[in-house]
């Protein structure tokens, strides 16, 4: 009766392949499971680890196609909202496909934390409703294999969206038409009415790159030693107070005043902690502004009148923040916090323009052709396998290629431009009418590299290759442009 008492599956694709007879599906492109997640995962488990036979068991799905290629992502948004309404559907959940989102998630599985102490982890987005248990329940049939998975992704480093505008909301403050629709009081008001905010004024606007990144578990690390210091009732030591919900969105807020938002950090990723001396800070500034609003509040009810912009105006002009001086080695020059994204942005607008072009030369053919290469050979791990299919998507539909994509496709044409250059060989016989490159250029590329000797053997043999063609193609002039940019960082003049 699993067809008759279950509601189905309802999935969005962006095209769908079907047989002469128009009955069985071929091919799906980008298939995503708008409504049916519980009834998906059922089955899985029920399959793989009660070893129940479910042949005999249907399911009724409903595919919607999205020709609208434009205006996917909210065309999935709305199916998503109204196949959900039978249910309480959070606005957290509803966003969970946004861009942004997605991308905080990637570089939540790839970028590693500094070497603070004996091991490395990465801080896990949960981006989706318990995706960490259901990983965790994934990698717990030994014990070998749990303990793997909990040294990568530590418990206490997993956030999940309602956190992650709390880290971010706490830390800043957004004024439009005279009124702060950002700022400590949003997070007190509670995960909905803060993460809304977060989504319509932050999310918008957010670029989401290392730095970012980095700032953002830097600002998760100081709030969850905020919280900590705090203390609740079942603390070792007695807690500051009963207000933990005001007193750690407030305290961070009028941090960043403190030290005109020049608090380090990089500093606090660096280490992966808070030094002792800013731990110390912000307990006492909490016991003060605890007291201080026992003593200043108009209402009998603190907690609600910590959730109005005019508890937040009162507070940033009237409370007397302690002095900084104990904790001036947390505080960074403006110079150097400007520099530092400076370095990024120049680091990015100069790589990623020769990266993009590269990759876009590449036919979407041919990187379907990768993955199988990859499979077959072993050469590239599931995950890139996964990507290049992912990116020959996006080049068939002309998708955007994040950052991410293109660090990670650049990852995947080299490891392929290694072991099977021939691939790309389809690639090299179109011209390109609007070439730019000289024989004599890569003459002179090719006589310092001789000297000096910074290439990959691969990227040589692209050089001695080039001296045979008057003509490059697109992919072979971007190649090339890519090389004389690393020859460039190595002191490479062109003549």
């Amino acid at each position: 009766m699993f067809f008759a008492f279950n509601n189905g599956i309802s999935a969005t694709a962006d095209s769908i392949e079907l047989d002469d007879s128009n009955c069985i599906i071929r091919k799906i492109s980008n298939l995503q499971i708008v409504n049916g997640g519980q009834t998906t995962a059922t089955l899985f488990h029920t399959s793989k680890e009660a070893k129940e036979n479910i042949v005999d068991v249907l399911v009724p799905v409903k595919i919607s196609v999205i020709n609208n290629a434009d205006n996917s992502y909210e065309i999935i948004k709305s199916i998503s909202k109204f196949a959900n309404t039978q249910n309480k559907i959070n606005d957290a959940d509803l966003s969970a496909n946004d861009p942004v989102l997605v991308e905080i998630e990637k570089m939540s599985r790839y970028m590693l934390t500094p070497i603070a102490g004996s091991t490395q982890h990465y801080w896990f987005f949960d981006r989706i409703s318990r995706q960490y248990d259901n990983l965790l329940a994934q990698n717990s049939k030994s014990k070998s294999r749990k303990k793997a998975f909990e040294l990568k992704y530590p418990k206490a480093c997993k956030y999940t969206k309602y956190e992650l505008a709390k880290f971010y909301n706490c830390y800043y403050e957004l004024i439009e038409n005279g009124k702060i629709v950002i700022g400590p009081h949003c997070v007190v008001d509670g995960n909905e009415v803060n993460f809304r905010a977060f989504r319509d004024y932050v999310m918008p606007n957010l670029e989401v790159n290392q730095v970012f990144y980095e700032d953002l578990i830097a600002k998760a690390i100081l709030f969850k030693d905020v919280d900590k210091r705090h203390g609740t009732k079942r603390s070792k030591t007695p807690p500051i107070g009963d207000m933990k919900q005001v007193m750690v969105p407030y305290s961070i807020a009028l941090l960043k005043i403190a030290t005109n938002g020049c608090l380090d950090l990089e500093k606090i990723w660096k280490k992966q902690q808070v030094s002792e001396e800013l731990s110390d800070y912000m307990y006492n500034l909490m016991v003060k502004l605890n007291q201080y609003l026992i003593d200043n509040t108009p209402r009998s009810n603190i907690i609600e009148w910590a959730t109005k912009e005019d508890c937040w105006q009162k507070v940033k002009t009237e409370f007397q923040i302690p002095d900084t001086t104990s904790i001036k080695d947390d505080i960074a020059s403006k110079e150097a916090i400007e520099q530092r994204y400076a370095d990024y942005t120049e680091f990015d607008t100069e790589y990623y323009d020769l990266c993009k072009r590269l990759i876009l030369a590449i036919e979407a053919s041919t990187w379907d052709k990768i993955a199988e290469w990859g499979k077959d050979t072993g050469c590239l791990t599931l995950s890139d396998q996964n990507s290049a299919k992912n990116i020959a998507h996006k080049i068939k539909f002309d998708y955007e290629l994040n950052k991410r994509e293109l660090e990670k496709a650049i990852a995947i044409y080299e490891i392929t431009s290694r072991n099977n250059y021939e691939i790309f060989e389809s690639e090299l016989k179109k011209e390109n009418d609007n070439c730019k490159l000289s024989t004599n250029t890569v003459m002179q590329m090719i006589a310092w590299e001789k000297t000096l000797l910074v290439l990959d053997c691969w990227q040589y043999k692209i050089l001695q290759q080039s001296i045979l063609s008057e003509q490059y193609s697109e992919l072979r002039e971007s190649e090339l442009l890519l090389i004389i940019k690393q020859m460039r960082d190595k002191g490479f003049v062109l003549n």
